[in-house]
Order: C-alpha cells, then sequence, then structure tokens
C-alpha cells in the first residue's frame, strides 16, 4: 500500500523516478519502523518481511521498466537493484538477489526489447552484485562477531553472585542482572525496570537513609564508595546486613551509577562465631601447663602487654601482675639466671630486630631454684606504626633437661659409631616422626645437618603416600625386610631410589612403632636402568602413533634402504608397511637421487626442511613438507625423514592468489570514478577517478574540502553528515573542465581499507546524459 501511495503522489506531483524509488524505500522502511515497536510478532519474522518487502520493491521496479521505456525507468531499475542489495541481510541471499536481477536484465532487453537495457546494464548488475555480496559477507562476520562478544558480556554480567542495578541521575532502575532479578521476581510480580530504586529497598534507620544519600552524591562526584547499610525489601522487616558498592560509569552514552548489593549476613554471623571461638581459645589456654603472652614492643621503650595467662605463676614463680610490671619496665630479665641473662636477652633482640620466629631455651630462678625453660617466640611487626608484636609460649623443661644430661653418657659411644657411618642410618616412628639420624641420612635427603631434617615428617618425602602404607603393612607383619626399594625425594624435590634394611621394634607402651634402619642411595643406577627402557618406549609410541610419516633410512653405497617406518608413512604412500619396508626409498620419491645426494655432502644431525613430491601406488603425486635428520650410527649413515601431505595447501594458496589478483583488477577496470579518503585525507583512485582528480579536481591537494571546488564544500559537508549511522549516501555536483562543466553523480559508501572503517567520498564520478 505504501508503494502504492508513493507512486501516486509521484504522478500528481510529476515527481521522476529516483525520487519515486526514493519515496518507496523510505516510506517503507519507516513504516516498518513504526510497526515494528508496536508488533512483536514482527520482530520474529524480521527476516521474512524483510525478502517479502525488496521483492515487491524489485517487481514494481520491473513492471515500471516495462512501461516506461525510457532511460529513467532503466536507471531506477539499476538504482534500486543497488539499494535493495545493500539492505539485504545474509550474504547467500545477495548473491540469489544479483543472479535474480540478471536474469530479469537478459528477460528485458530480449523479450521486451528496452530501448536502454543492453549489455552494458547485464555487466553493471553483475558487477555490483559482486562488491555488494563481498561486503555483505563482511557485514555478517561483523555482526556474528559483535553478537557473540555481547552475549559473553551479557552473560558475565548476568552470571555474578552479587545483584547490580543500573540506575540514572533520578535512581530509576535501567537495568539489572540475572541474579538481581531471580531475587525481585520472587516478591514483584511486576518488571521492575523503570521503578525508583527506593521503591524497592528500603533502610531501617534514618542514619543508614542518610549514608546511602551521601554516598550516591559521592559516586555521581567520581569516588567508588563500599558501605553497609541494614535494609529489606518494601513492605517488610527482616532487616539484613548488605554491603553496597557504588560507582559512576556509562550506559548506552548515558551517565548512571553502577550499584553492587553483596548479603553480608553470613559473616557478620562468622564474626560472631569468631568472637565465641575466641573465648572458647582462652579458656584452654588458662588450662594448659605453658603459659602464653602477647606483647607489643614499641620503639619508645613503652611496651604494653596485651595478654598474659595465669600459667605465668607456674613457670615464673611470680603473678600475672608482677609479670606485666617486670615488661613495661624493662627489667624481664631479673628473674634471668645472671649466666644466660646475656645471650637470652641478645636472643629476644635478634627476634625483634629480625622479625624471624625463634625458640630460645635459657636457665630462671624461680623462688630460689634454678629451672630450664623454653620460650617459643613468634613477631609480627606493624610496618605503620614499627610496633613488634610478640606471641610466646614458655614451657619449663626442667625435667627433659635432666633426662637428658643422663642420657648423654650412654649415647656418647653409641652416637660416634652411628654419626661415622657411611650409609643412612636412622630411627623414625611410624606417624612420620624422624627420632634421629646420621649425617649420611641427612645428606642422602639434601640436608646439611641432621637437626635441619628432624623438622621434617619422614612421610614429606615419599613420592606416593600409598607405597608407605603398602611397606608398614609389610614390615608389621613380617618384621623386617631386606633389599626393599623406596622412592624419596630431595629437599630439593629430586627424586632417588633407596636400598633400605629396615626392621621394627616396639616403643615405650610395647607397640611395634618404632622404625630402625640403614639405606643406601642406588638412584643413578636405576635410574640408568629405566630411563634406557622408558627412552625406547617413548620414541617408540610416538613413531607409531604419529599422523605424519616417518621413514627412517639406510645410505648404503648404490641404494638407500628403509629399514624402518610407521603406519602412517605407509598410509600416506596407500602401501602396506611389508610392501615398503627393505624396498630403495629412491622409489617412492619423484626425484630419484636428490635427497640421497644432498645429505651424503651434509653434516650428521643438520636438520634440512624443504618440500617434496611422492609417488603413491596408485601412480598420483602428491607434494609433501619434509623434515630430514641424519646421523652417524658405526660406519653408516642413518637418515630420519619425516613427511606429511600440503597438496591441499598448495592448492588453496594458489586460489587465493588467483582471487587477489582477480579482485584487483574489478576494482582498477571499474566504469565508475573510485576515490576513497581516510580522515578526509584521499587514499586511493582507480584509473578513472585519477583522471578525475587531475582534470576536474584539486590535484595539488589531498584533503577532501580541498579538492573539491569551494562552491561544493557545503554540498560535501551534508553528503558526509546527512546520515551519519547510514552506510551510503549520494547526491550531485558540478564540475569544470578546460572546456566544459559536466554533472556528477556523487555516491558516499562506507567501507574498509587496509584494515579501517573509512568512507569513499567519491565513489561514483559517472557524469550525467548531455555532457553537463
Amino acid at each position: 500500500m505504501l508503494v502504492f501511495i508513493a507512486l501516486g503522489l509521484a504522478e500528481v506531483f510529476k515527481t521522476g523516478p529516483i525520487e519515486i524509488i526514493t519515496g518507496i524505500f523510505t516510506i517503507s522502511i519507516g513504516g516498518m519502523v513504526m510497526v515494528f515497536n508496536k508488533k512483536p510478532w514482527i520482530e520474529n519474522n524480521i527476516f521474512v518481511i524483510h525478502i517479502a518487502m525488496i521483492i515487491v520493491i524489485k517487481t514494481l521496479t520491473i513492471i515500471w521498466a516495462l512501461i516506461e521505456m525510457d532511460s529513467s525507468s532503466a536507471f531506477s531499475y539499476l538504482l534500486i537493484t543497488f539499494i535493495c542489495g545493500l539492505i539485504i541481510i545474509k550474504p547467500f541471499i545477495t548473491a540469489l538477489f544479483f543472479g535474480f536481477s540478471t536474469i530479469s536484465i537478459i528477460v528485458l532487453a530480449l523479450t521486451a526489447d528496452h530501448p536502454f537495457v543492453d549489455v552494458r546494464f547485464g555487466f553493471y548488475v553483475i558487477f555490483m552484485g559482486i562488491l555488494i555480496t563481498v561486503f555483505a559477507y563482511w557485514r555478517n562476520q561483523l555482526t556474528l562477531q559483535i553478537r557473540e562478544s555481547s552475549a559473553s558480556y551479557k552473560n558475565l554480567f548476568s552470571d555474578l553472585a552479587e545483584q547490580i542495578f543500573v540506575l540514572d541521575k533520578d535512581m530509576t532502575i535501567l537495568d539489572l542482572n540475572s541474579t538481581a532479578q531471580l531475587q525481585l521476581t520472587e516478591r514483584f510480580s511486576e518488571n521492575v525496570k523503570g521503578k525508583k530504586f527506593n521503591e524497592i529497598f528500603c533502610s531501617e534507620s534514618e542514619a543508614d537513609i542518610r549514608k546511602f544519600s551521601d554516598n550516591v552524591n559521592a559516586a555521581w562526584g567520581g569516588i567508588k564508595k563500599s558501605f553497609e547499610v541494614q535494609c529489606a525489601y518494601q513492605d517488610m522487616k527482616n532487616f539484613v546486613p548488605k554491603e553496597f558498592t557504588l560507582r559512576r560509569s556509562e550506559f548506552f552514552g548515558k551517565d548512571v551509577l553502577i550499584l553492587i548489593i553483596r548479603s553480608i549476613q553470613e559473616q557478620k554471623a562468622y564474626e560472631a562465631r569468631l568472637l565465641e571461638s575466641k573465648e572458647s581459645i582462652s579458656r584452654v589456654l588458662e588450662n594448659i601447663s605453658s603459659f602464653i603472652f602477647n606483647i607489643a614492643f614499641r620503639e619508645d621503650g613503652d611496651h604494653q602487654v596485651n595478654y598474659v595467662s595465669n600459667k605465668v605463676s607456674d613457670v615464673y614463680g611470680i603473678e600475672a601482675d608482677e609479670y606485666i610490671t617486670l615488661v613495661k619496665s624493662g627489667r624481664l630479665s631479673d628473674v634471668f639466671y645472671h649466666e644466660d641473662r646475656d645471650e637470652a636477652v641478645m636472643r629476644f633482640d635478634e627476634v625483634i630486630r629480625t622479625g624471624q620466629p625463634n625458640h630460645i631455651k635459657f636457665r630462671i630462678v624461680r623462688n630460689g631454684e634454678i629451672r630450664w625453660v623454653e620460650e617459643k617466640v613468634f613477631p609480627k611487626k606493624i610496618a605503620e606504626t614499627g610496633v613488634v608484636h610478640l606471641f610466646g609460649i614458655v614451657t619449663d623443661i626442667t625435667d627433659q633437661i635432666e633426662g637428658i644430661k643422663a642420657l648423654e653418657q650412654s649415647e656418647k659411644r653409641y652416637r660416634q659409631m652411628f654419626e661415622r657411618n657411611l650409609a643412612g642410618v636412622y630411627k623414625t616412628h611410624v606417624d612420620g616422626t624422624i627420632i634421629d639420624a646420621n649425617q649420611a641420612f641427612a645428606r642422602i635427603l639434601g640436608y646439611d645437618s641432621v637437626n635441619e631434617l628432624k623438622k621434617k615428617n619422614i612421610r614429606e618425602f615419599y613420592c606416593e603416600q600409598d607405597g608407605r602404607k603398602d611397606y608398614l603393612t609389610r614390615l608389621r607383619k613380617e618384621g623386617f625386610i631386606n633389599n626393599h626399594l623406596s622412592y624419596l625425594k630431595r629437599k630439593d624435590g629430586k627424586k632417588i631410589i633407596l636400598n633400605n634394611n629396615v626392621s621394627i621394634q616396639p616403643d615405650e607402651d610395647g607397640n611395634l612403632n618404632i622404625i630402625e634402619g640403614t639405606l643406601i642411595d642406588i638412584t643413578e643406577i636405576e635410574e640408568t636402568s629405566s630411563a634406557l627402557k622408558l627412552s625406547e618406549e617413548k620414541y617408540r609410541l610416538l613413531f607409531e602413533e604419529s599422523k605424519e610419516g616417518i621413514f627412517v633410512i639406510s645410505l648404503g653405497k648404490e641404494t638407500a634402504p628403509v629399514v624402518d617406518l610407521n603406519q602412517g608413512a605407509a598410509d600416506l604412500l596407500g602401501y602396506s608397511k611389508e610392501d615398503i619396508f627393505g624396498k630403495d626409498f629412491n622409489n617412492f620419491i619423484a626425484e630419484g637421487q636428490l635427497l640421497k645426494n644432498q645429505i651424503e655432502h651434509e653434516k650428521a644431525s643438520r636438520k634440512i626442511e624443504t618440500e617434496w613430491v611422492f609417488k603413491r601406488k596408485d601412480g598420483s603425486d602428491f607434494v609433501a613438507e619434509i623434515s630430514v635428520v641424519s646421523f652417524l650410527l658405526g660406519q653408516d649413515k642413518i637418515v630420519q625423514l619425516v613427511f606429511k601431505d600440503i597438496s591441499e595447501r598448495k592448492h588453496s594458496e594458489e586460489i587465493l592468489k588467483e582471487s587477489q589478483r582477480s579482485f584487483k583488477n574489478i576494482v582498477d577496470n571499474s566504469p565508475a570514478a573510485i576515490l576513497i579518503f581516510s580522515d578526509n585525507k584521499l587514499v586511493y583512485s582507480n584509473p578513472l577517478g585519477e583522471a578525475i582528480y587531475k582534470e576536474r579536481l584539486n590535484h595539488k591537494s589531498e584533503n577532501i574540502f580541498e579538492i573539491f571546488p569551494a562552491s561544493q564544500k557545503y554540498i560535501i559537508q551534508d553528503l558526509l553528515n546527512q546520515k551519519p549511522d547510514a552506510d551510503q549516501t549520494f547526491t550531485e555536483i558540478e564540475l569544470v573542465g578546460q572546456n566544459d562543466i559536466r554533472k556528477y553523480s556523487l555516491i558516499a559508501v562506507k567501507t574498509i581499507y587496509n584494515n579501517r572503517k573509512i568512507r569513499s567520498d567519491f565513489s561514483s564520478g559517472r557524469h550525467l546524459a548531455n555532457g553537463v
């Protein structure tokens, strides 16, 4: 109906054919836009409607050309073909459309004997079809990329666990993610988009309302704000703590606030449980034999005791308040035994200075009695204030020290024999604790000292924990194991293999828990044997499973027999492995002795990469990419040759080169003048465009506004600004030559040149009829 209205108006006002077609297209698109905004079914069938509209317009144009039989109708047909081709969405449909248009031209020329339709029209349509189909393909690929990027961003936005809202300056909800939508759907039956944020959420107190308002104002000022408030959904009373994050951003070119809401109810509950746990820990600390302290050491000497357990009286023999007084006055060393005082004070100062944890053993005087204590200290320095917090555990170890002294003499002789043994000697508990070991054992595991090794658990050195479980089960069952292979890892991570002679002994309670044994390192022997076997297996697996063809060839004096090959080589040549094995390699290549001659003059192990022509069993040839390495095996020269079929790649490269040459030839021989501008600067012109540029334009400049005459400047500017979002616009201009003035149709088309989106502002320079 819109098309016939346009035709009727054209007849009343005597409008020309170009204006009629433009009117038809404009009214049709305008009508679709209005309907599209109101009718959802249009959106679901937009492609079908799109194609139907093009068919109607195209049919009317053919009828027009058949009725009028003049140049205007022929030109209108050509123009509407160009416009319809541009608006078709899919490249495949574009190609079909121009095929149909070409057939229409032939029908007009042959059946209707149209005076202005000839073979040139068919060439124009084919030429336009190629260009616009390429453009439609590029546009379709770009659209797919944009949709994929948009979908990825939408998924990221929607999959976040937090609620995200996009708000304008009136705090109206412009958008929200799926998490927020899901939670709000349970409470609001209608869509919340377009509602005010305070119609959805409310705060518990006036203070929270003011806090929210102040942070909103700060966020509009460009400051990212995070704060906590008690809030709930409207008409609900279960106020819960939530963390709000506000920041200013842009949403479709509009200043907005991005609001992220995270529930912190569980976090608050956890903090409450943590406080309760802290109180429980304090009660536990009060019931252990050691006493615990936490002291803050300040640089100005004003020390603060944050915590001290009441067990201080059991260890130091003084009450907690006296201990605090000694610490704050710097006189705690008064209770130290005089022979250990300087050493202990120096060790404490070292802990504070270095910030490294340590345990210190020294003697104190408790109620006139000398006692041994062990103090484990763990420092933490606050860089901003310089304050060092010491957390310490002090234990009376007098009984332990005296027991050790009683055993020293009895163990002295045993220790000498133990330490001087070249084999690793050890004693461990079944739980992995290293009870004792000699220096050889520590050295085997990569440690400089036995003391350093004792800090570790023997289970840490096992490569596989299941292996230790089986080992312990067998040891308990048999009582001893000789020549057992243990697979451990050293301190540096290196795996080692040990020959272990071990027995299990009862502990103090009579349980079989103490493991004693000797071991030697046999890693090099085992690794050499295993590596050789593994290397051979890996090579054979890669060799047989490779999809590429692999030959192993012996270069004899006259022939080059194949001494090995994989299934991939046999498949590529169409033979069985038995048909090729032992045969002369020259039988399977097109160039005979060339490879053999080349390798004979190369040094062994030098890699050669080239292309080769192979012969299949059926007599056909194919091009292969080969990699050749040669090496000497005794007196024989062995060649390993790897090849893969690249015939299809070669064929594709030739097609691509031919396509590029054809496309350039079409552009250079176009019947229309083509000038391409990027950032208003001339970057390309075809031969016809170059001729117009030199004869009728200011060829001393490359700027678009200086090239064209000053009288046409505003026309050019209007042409460029008429539809900023359109793909093409056109108008007419007059250009002055040496002997005449000619009127030109000027078409501006957006395009891609050297991977940049530019505007071809003078893409059709063909002058109109009558030589004007």
